[in-house]
């Protein structure tokens, strides 16, 4: 008989092997990932044909164990320090069972009658901690069906695209039935930092307004946006109609938050929609005597956006976008025939997405369980460690770079400097692509070794010239990170660099460079090859 008509016995085998999973999936947090290539692995996934016979559940585990678990990266080991993807609380798998068997649909209220309210709770917090409202104000609106505080989203993207659908509704009301369409062959432009998260040119692009009115603004030394430079682009510009300001709270590159005050008053005076991308940086609101004014000017902002599975420590997929005045006649409002009515409670006539499942009882255990304290440890504990890394950094300076100096949150940037770069002095930047490449191979050589794992980006950096540079990329919001593995990090990182030079630089660079101020070194393939070559 096929395995589901053999009840119960089956399931409490599956429960037990996953848990035994879980179980060995932690004590395997010191290894990080699989050193095999991805073209190795793929070779386990090469099947597309529908399986004739049912597989039992636990021989389908067993075969889960060999190709999948043992060879996939370990977010929660206190080796990956390169993303935003982190460590969740202990809590949270057995949480995930239940919820998972719950199976509800938070698009209305006849598939999660009470998941509703307690998700529009969730939201309220969140709200409050950003808009300070008085009591008044949520006792009216929190569970009013004709109000909206916001709505649980995937993510920061969908939250993203969602505010920039309601800065078109304000700036062009007819705009979802006739399209686009502005007096005076103006056109619709969107101005945000040079560091703005690329959703929101995806939102450009979906919405018909084109990528080419996102005008992206030069940043300062601190990476914060320039406003005066924003000032002096609007200046430039003829026949445009600004539709939006996005300020940026937690880049996702430097983890800088934009002069939010400034930026509210230039939307203001432009009568222009203010959204704030939050996802990163929304739990610095929780420290009252830093934090908080960094992100002064937020609580202007017609709509932020904040990722749970970020710094708030939920699993993936648990975005929120927050919407300061909850009657906005902008934001977006559909119904349906058969579900989500004019007249009904369902959060689905808010959202952009259709069917959601309830994500937001891990933000509610969160706030709950973890509250302000426990968060905002975590949070400190981050940027502290990005604070000590940059000492490190600073310390052996001929060696290593610091590009975000200081650290602004918990995020830092840096570069090694090769043992062949190190007398040029002065004029190091002359061969600021040979030194590009140069990180690309070594971030490619250490996270091919799977011993430890950073990330790497390349900003606009003020002190050459606000000329790209790429950069090594460290991020801190795994709680259980501490400065050993730091040291054992930036060990790894020398070890494959001294490998790395040896392949690419025989002789020391005294010559001057080629046209352009490069020098000749390898593509980043040839030297991502040489990495996991010397690695072994």
């Amino acid at each position: 008989s096929p395995w589901f008509f053999l009840g119960f016995p089956t399931m409490d085998a599956v429960a037990e092997t996953v848990q035994q999973l879980i179980e060995g999936m932690r004590q395997r947090s010191g290894f990080l990932c699989s050193e095999d290539s991805l073209e190795e692995l793929s070779t386990a996934f090469m099947n597309s044909s529908l399986s004739a016979e049912a597989m039992e559940p636990t021989e389908y585990l067993k075969w889960l164990r060999c190709n999948v678990l043992e060879r996939e990266v370990i977010i929660e080991s206190p080796m990956m320090m390169g993303h935003m993807t982190t460590k969740l609380p202990s809590y949270m798998p057995d949480l995930g069972k239940l919820v998972t068997a719950m199976n509800l649909n938070l698009v209305k209220t006849e598939t999660a009658k009470v998941t509703s309210l307690l998700e529009r709770e969730a939201i309220a917090v969140l709200h409050k901690e950003i808009f300070h409202q008085d009591d008044a104000f949520y006792a009216r609106h929190v569970q009013c069906r004709s109000s909206s505080l916001g709505v649980m989203t995937s993510g920061g993207t969908a939250a993203n695209i969602q505010a920039l659908w309601m800065a078109r509704q304000r700036l062009c009301p007819d705009a979802e039935a006739r399209g686009l369409t502005l007096t005076g062959a103006r056109r619709a432009v969107v101005l945000t930092s040079a560091l703005a998260h690329y959703s929101v040119e995806k939102a450009m692009c979906l919405l018909g307004l084109g990528s080419e009115n996102l005008i992206k603004v030069q940043t300062l030394s601190d990476f914060s946006v320039d406003v005066k430079a924003m000032k002096r682009v609007l200046q430039r510009l003829e026949n445009v109609q600004v539709m939006a300001i996005v300020g940026l709270a937690g880049a996702t590159e430097t983890g800088h938050v934009d002069d939010l005050e400034a930026l509210a008053d230039l939307a203001a005076s432009l009568g222009a929609h203010f959204h704030v991308d939050a996802a990163w940086g929304f739990p610095l609101l929780l420290d009252k005597d830093h934090g908080r004014g960094l992100m002064k000017g937020a609580e202007r902002a017609d709509t932020v956006a904040v990722d749970g599975h970020k710094l708030l420590y939920t699993p993936m997929g648990c975005g929120t976008l927050l919407m300061r005045n909850p009657l906005d006649p902008s934001r977006v409002c559909k119904s349906a025939r058969y579900i989500i009515r004019e007249d009904s409670f369902d959060q689905g006539r808010f959202t952009l997405e259709g069917s959601r499942p309830a994500m937001a009882i891990y933000l509610h255990m969160n706030l709950r369980c973890l509250g302000r304290q426990g968060l905002l440890s975590r949070i400190a504990a981050g940027c502290a460690l990005a604070q000590r890394l940059a000492e490190m950094l600073r310390r052996d300076e001929s060696s290593f770079e610091l590009i975000t100096d200081p650290p602004q949150s918990n995020i830092v940037l840096y570069r090694y400097i090769p043992r062949s770069f190190r007398h040029l002095g002065s004029v190091l930047e002359e061969h600021g692509k040979a030194l590009d490449h140069f990180q690309v191979a070594l971030q490619s050589a250490q996270a091919a070794a799977g011993r430890s794992f950073v990330s790497r980006t390349a900003v606009p950096v003020r002190r050459y010239g606000g000329n790209f540079v790429v950069c090594l990329r460290a991020v801190f919001g795994n709680p259980s990170i501490n400065e050993e593995h730091l040291e054992q990090m930036l060990q790894d990182q020398e070890r494959h660099a001294s490998e790395l030079e040896k392949f690419l630089f025989s002789t020391a660079i005294d010559i001057a460079p080629s046209p352009g101020g490069t020098t000749r070194v390898p593509d980043a393939g040839e030297a991502g090859e040489a990495g996991e070559e010397s690695s072994d």
